[in-house]
């Protein structure tokens, strides 16, 4: 049983214990065989008294924010617990190692848990391959925070891609500015001083990319918006490929940025883009030529190339040689339209 953070509370077997009234052995019911249960301070220490194991069991592995737990003692703390890229330390309310994309937060201590609100904040290591929060405020930007997981390994994951999660705040002032109360509540609430700086209303909204192979394979790449307003957006390249593949449509994104092609219509028809699709082909050939001689390793996972990673770098070549062979074609066939239009004019002067 969890609570809203996502913490283990308690861990009840599918055992019915029969209630029996003592003296008269008359069964009454049926009580849980609790076999752990826990309570926990703000950033994740256990409460002694309120914590505890049935006799002869050995403990739930999971435990703070639905994390693995290391019972060892190590690091001065009951506990730590792994958060897929860091380690996390409750005793001292911080992560063993450095932020990653600790460059993305410079206001944030690369160590800190949850940006400090752990009563309601949990600093998951990401549902998808990547996860953003985007926090406004009255229709400006305020935050973004983002978290990965490259592994899949949480619960309740919606598969290989990424997640955008907006948080939408609106102040008593803005609420009432743009006629969003009734008249009877405005007249209410003008007189109570605190209203217009509060926060009296949130939406939220979540949107899910997904992508044909990692990050950057296929036309749906994190982009983030732009500008205090958000009003535009950018392709998200601070995230890092997921594998050897992913790094190279990465690469090929880039280069289609310098070149000015995008998406469907630069892979379609842009002839510009012909030399970046040429370099994704060879990087492709690469990874399959990788693949079939065995034992090879992928430098972003540190394993041995996929089959998964292999079967899309074979889609991959063979979509994007079809699609050269189109655009030089085209180009081809347009070239000759041009010249035969010269040598209509030239017949007639």
């Amino acid at each position: 049983m969890k609570d809203h953070l996502g913490n283990v509370r308690a861990l009840v077997s599918d055992k019915k214990v029969p209630t029996l009234v003592d003296g008269v052995g008359a069964f009454t019911g049926f009580d849980p065989d609790v076999l752990s249960f826990s309570s926990y301070y703000p950033f994740g220490m256990e409460i002694a008294g309120h914590s505890a194991v049935k006799q002869g069991e050995d403990g739930y592995r999971y435990g703070f924010n639905g994390k693995e737990k290391d019972p060892s003692g190590e690091w001065g703390s009951q506990s730590v617990y792994d958060y897929g890229f860091r380690i996390y330390n409750p005793g001292i309310a911080k992560f063993l190692s450095v932020d990653p994309l600790t460059g993305c937060y410079p206001m944030l201590t690369p160590y800190q848990f949850a940006s400090n609100r752990p009563i309601d904040g949990i600093d998951l290591d990401g549902l998808e391959y990547a996860t953003y929060t985007i926090t406004t405020l009255n229709g400006h930007f305020q935050s973004i925070e983002l978290t990965t997981d490259y592994e899949l390994k949480n619960e309740g994951t919606r598969g290989a891609g990424f997640q955008i999660n907006y948080v939408h705040h609106y102040t008593g002032d803005f609420e009432l500015r743009n006629n969003n109360v009734s008249a009877e509540k405005w007249l209410r609430e003008r007189h109570d001083p605190s209203y217009s700086s509060r926060i009296v209303r949130t939406d939220r909204k979540t949107i899910f990319g997904k992508n044909f192979h990692g990050l950057y394979v296929g036309p749906f790449n994190p982009e983030l918006p732009e500008g205090i307003t958000m009003r535009g957006k950018h392709t998200n390249y601070d995230l890092a490929p997921i594998d050897i593949l992913d790094a190279a449509a990465k690469q090929h994104d880039k280069d289609y940025d310098k070149v000015d092609a995008a998406g469907f219509d630069g892979a379609m028809f842009d002839i510009n883009a012909v030399p970046a699709d040429i370099a994704l082909v060879q990087r492709a050939n690469a990874i399959i030529e990788m693949y079939q001689k065995g034992n090879q390793e992928d430098p972003y996972t540190k394993k041995e190339i996929s089959e998964e990673t292999y079967n899309a770098a074979v889609v991959v070549r063979n979509l994007f040689v079809g699609l050269i062979m189109n655009k030089i074609i085209d180009e081809s066939m347009d070239r000759q339209k041009e010249v035969h239009k010269e040598m209509d004019k030239l017949k007639y002067d």
